[in-house]
């Protein structure tokens, strides 16, 4: 059920997607194996957040993390996590949505998982650079740069992604740097005194 979900998905036919995907997670909650369970309502929580049905998301996101924590499925849980914070992201709550990327990035460094690593700081770099923390977003940029370029051969998605984050770094500091400037920028001549003078004649 899981694979025809997922090829329906890569089809771009999304309502087709979410029939075998819902009916794969009722059975496996109903025979209670729980490791398919996390990962396919991973899957799904996915695909009702590229049709904007976020609150559906975030209800499949909080499913898996409960069972991954009752698991101790770190992954799960990184899983589960990232898919929340993609909501919260959604809808531009990014204090949220870092909170959940960090907690998930964390999971990934201590389990080594290169590929979980790499995808979570660049999105936890996406957000940095929306709350104007530029070092921080390119010191992500950087690390997930790195890990894609030891595992994409040839680049990929991860690759194409990250060169697009510190192209936007870059040109958010260069907009913030002006605006600093622009903020700075002297009074012309006369124009306190002008503004004292008209205060005095009301």
């Amino acid at each position: 059920m899981d694979k025809i979900g997922e090829t329906y998905q890569e089809r771009l036919k999304y309502r087709d997607a979410e029939i075998p995907l819902a009916l794969a997670a009722a059975i496996y909650a109903s025979l209670k194996v729980v490791r398919p369970l996390v990962l396919t309502l991973h899957k799904l929580g996915f695909l009702y957040q590229l049709v904007s049905r976020y609150d559906n998301a975030e209800s499949c996101g909080k499913q898996a993390l409960e069972i991954a924590a009752g698991l101790k499925d770190d992954e799960g849980r990184a899983l589960a996590l990232h898919r929340i914070g993609d909501v919260h992201r959604a809808r531009s709550n990014f204090s949220e949505a870092d909170k959940c990327f960090s907690e998930s990035l964390e999971i990934f460094k201590n389990t080594r998982k290169a590929s979980g690593v790499a995808w979570l700081s660049l999105g936890l770099g996406e957000i940095r650079n929306l709350q104007s923390r530029f070092a921080e977003a390119t010191g992500l940029a950087q690390t997930a740069a790195e890990i894609f370029g030891q595992t994409e051969i040839p680049p990929g998605l991860g690759t194409s992604n990250t060169i697009d984050l510190l192209n936007e770094i870059a040109e958010a500091q260069k907009a913030s740097t002006k605006l600093n400037k622009g903020s700075l920028l002297p009074l012309p001549t006369g124009s306190t005194s002008e503004a004292s003078s008209s205060q005095n004649k009301c």
